[in-house]
Formats: structure tokens, C-alpha cells, sequence
């Protein structure tokens, strides 16, 4: 027996109210959007840095706290995590500040005093230490031209960012009241977002996982293959390019007798590049001393270099063995992504560019897999 068909009235009657409610929902997150719309990046920023840098950090202390204090609670041991894990940030930050002042002094006492003028923002001490990392930083650009460091430029950019620091105050409220704030701003917010992933990301990402067709064995898989990725991205290139830096960086500085602080800096973002990251470093270096006629010299220079490359991927290649395998597409779209990302986001991209690659990769093959099984 055929069933009656529903006339249009009825059909409209029943679909008004999930009209209603699916209309009232979409204003509300076109509202949610316009409101932060302005804070959308610097909370891509956070959420990208706090899930790259979970495994490393808030993720061991997390698991430490729990072997410790195991009848805490999980969300205080979360929260706990998430303050530590900044303020190791935060010393990340200051303790190199701190040798980069002393290198440019030269002096004990004379960095104490810069620093205490500094942050009773004397203008004159600021200026005295920017002019004295612009003579240090002539020094590497004339001993190493195919650096291409552009001094003016540096002091410029680190003489902003130290104004916007002993300024915090007034450039917060600058940023609450009219929206555009300085980098310094920026960085703090981003820290405030980074505290709230570190404690809260984890729950978020398995309840939105939860909505999928994953099971929770499932979703524990692809949060431990998620992980594994990134502990072998940061192995491969942020660990690899961080170790080489230094080493490089102090190599050379000790046989050109220029400061070891902004070479390792410098070397250390430069081999982030694959193959010629590190050439760029070591090869000026002994050119110099060779047309000193040092050969000697020169010839210790590239053989200690070439020894600390070789030991620096070989410690990569063991403990990238533990982890997730990467091959050369893979590694060939990490870069790419780094460079895209930069050309489009700036110094985001670092962080904004490889994140989205291990998404797609990480999602891509557990989905790929998933339905094939199935």
C-alpha cells in the first residue's frame, strides 16, 4: 500500500524548527568569528607551537607528575605541565639574552649595568649595547660576506623589540584598546593560548576525534602516530639544525676569533636548509683562512666541522630510527613547506608550514588505511 506523500505545508512544518536552530547556530559562529577574527592567527600560532612542542616538553613533565603525584588530579597535573613548560620557555629566552649581552660587553660588571639600565629604560644603555652588536655583527659580515647580514636591519628589529618590552604596559593596552599590537603583544598572547592548549588540547582533540567513526584504541593510535611524526620532524630538522648550529657555529667562531653567540644563531637557523644549510657555514669559514694562507688551520677547520656533521646525523639517524619513518617525499614537502610558509606567513610559517604537512600526512594515511580496511 502506498504511503501518503507529505504535503508541503507539513514539510515545512516539521523542518522549521531545525531551520531556526541550524539558522540561530550559524549567526552565532559567523558572531564568534567577527570577534576574534583578529586573534585567529596568533591562536594558529599557538595551537601549531603547543602541539609541535607537546611531545618534548609538557608531555614528559605531564607523565612525570603523574608517576610522582599520582593522586593528583589529571587536569591540576595538566595545568601544572602547562606554566612549567613556559617557564622553561621563558628561560629559553632569557638565558641566551643573557650570554648575547655579555658577548657584546665583554664585561661582567658592564652587562650588569646594561641590564639594570635596561630595564630602568635607559635609553642611552639601549643605545650603547645596540651599537656595540652592530660592530661584533660588521666584524661576521666582513670576515663571512655570504652570510648576508644586513647589521642596519638587526638593530633596528632588536632595538623595536627591546622598546616594546620595557614598554609592555602601554603597548598591551594598545592592543586592548585599538586592536594592533607589537610583536612583543603578539608573543605573549600566543603564550597565554599556548598554557590553554598544553592543559586543554589533548581533551579537545579526543572529544572532536570521539565525533569520527574511531574508536577509542583508535583514536589513542592516531594521537601516538601524531607524536611519533612530530618527534621525528623535530629530530630531522629543528634537533639535527639546533645541534649543528652550535657546533658549527663555535667551531668556526673559535678559529675566526669572532663571536661564537650570533654565529651559532646564525648557523643554526641556516641549516635548517637540507644539503647546503651547513656548507654555507663551515666553507666561508675556510676560505678565509686558506687566502690568510692558514692552510693548516683551514684543514683542522673542515675536518672538525665535517666531524661534528657526521656525528650530528648519525645521532639523528639512530633515534629517528625509534620513531615514525619518514621518506624523501615527506622530507621534501617539510622543506617546501617551511620556505611556502615563510613567503606567505613570515616567520609563522616555520611553525604554520610543516604543522600543516604532518596534518595531511598524519590524517591522510590513518584515513587511507581506516577505509581500506574496512
Amino acid at each position: 500500500m502506498d504511503q501518503p506523500q507529505p504535503s508541503p505545508r507539513s514539510t515545512v512544518v516539521n523542518w522549521m524548527p531545525h531551520l531556526f536552530i541550524l539558522g540561530l547556530l550559524s549567526m552565532s559562529l559567523v558572531t564568534m568569528c567577527m570577534v576574534i577574527r583578529p586573534l585567529i592567527p596568533v591562536l594558529m600560532m599557538g595551537a601549531a607551537l603547543s602541539a609541535l612542542t607537546y611531545p618534548v616538553t609538557a608531555g614528559p613533565i605531564n607523565l612525570l607528575l603523574e608517576r610522582r603525584l599520582p593522586k593528583l588530579q589529571a587536569r591540576t597535573r595538566r595545568q601544572i605541565s602547562a606554566f612549567a613548560t613556559m617557564g622553561v620557555f621563558a628561560l629559553m629566552l632569557i638565558i641566551p639574552l643573557i650570554i648575547l649581552i655579555w658577548t657584546v660587553t665583554g664585561n661582567i660588571s658592564l652587562s650588569q649595568d646594561m641590564v639594570v639600565g635596561m630595564l630602568n629604560k635607559n635609553l642611552g644603555q639601549i643605545d650603547t649595547f645596540l651599537d656595540q652588536m652592530n660592530s661584533k655583527l660588521d666584524r661576521i659580515q666582513e670576515l663571512i660576506p655570504a652570510l648576508e647580514i644586513d647589521p642596519a636591519w638587526i638593530k633596528a628589529y632588536v632595538g623595536e623589540v627591546l622598546e616594546d618590552v620595557l614598554n609592555l604596559q602601554p603597548a598591551l593596552m594598545g592592543f586592548l584598546l585599538k586592536g594592533s599590537g607589537s610583536i612583543v603583544v603578539q608573543i605573549l598572547i600566543c603564550g597565554l593560548a599556548m598554557i590553554f592548549f598544553y592543559a586543554e588540547g589533548g581533551t579537545i582533540s579526543r572529544a572532536v576525534l570521539r565525533t569520527t567513526p574511531l574508536n577509542d584504541g583508535e583514536v589513542d593510535d592516531l594521537t601516538h602516530t601524531f607524536q611519533n611524526v612530530v618527534l621525528r620532524l623535530l629530530c630531522d630538522t629543528i634537533g639535527v639544525s639546533t645541534i649543528k648550529g652550535v657546533a658549527l657555529g663555535t667551531i668556526v667562531g673559535l678559529f675566526l676569533d669572532v663571536p661564537i653567540i650570533f654565529l651559532v644563531i646564525i648557523a643554526s637557523f641556516i641549516c635548517l636548509l637540507p644539503l647546503v644549510g651547513d656548507t654555507l657555514i663551515w666553507l666561508p669559514g675556510a676560505t678565509i683562512l686558506y687566502q690568510d694562507d692558514r692552510w693548516f688551520s683551514a684543514a683542522l677547520l673542515v675536518i672538525f666541522c665535517q666531524l661534528a656533521i657526521r656525528l650530528s646525523n648519525k645521532a639523528s639517524k639512530r633515534l629517528g630510527q625509534k620513531l615514525h619513518e619518514h621518506n624523501a617525499i615527506t622530507s621534501f614537502f617539510i622543506f617546501m613547506s617551511v620556505i611556502g610558509g615563510m613567503l606567505s606567513l613570515g616567520m609563522k610559517g616555520l611553525v604554520l608550514g610543516p604543522m600543516a604537512v604532518i596534518l595531511v600526512m598524519v590524517l591522510g594515511q590513518y584515513w587511507r588505511s581506516y577505509y581500506k580496511q574496512a
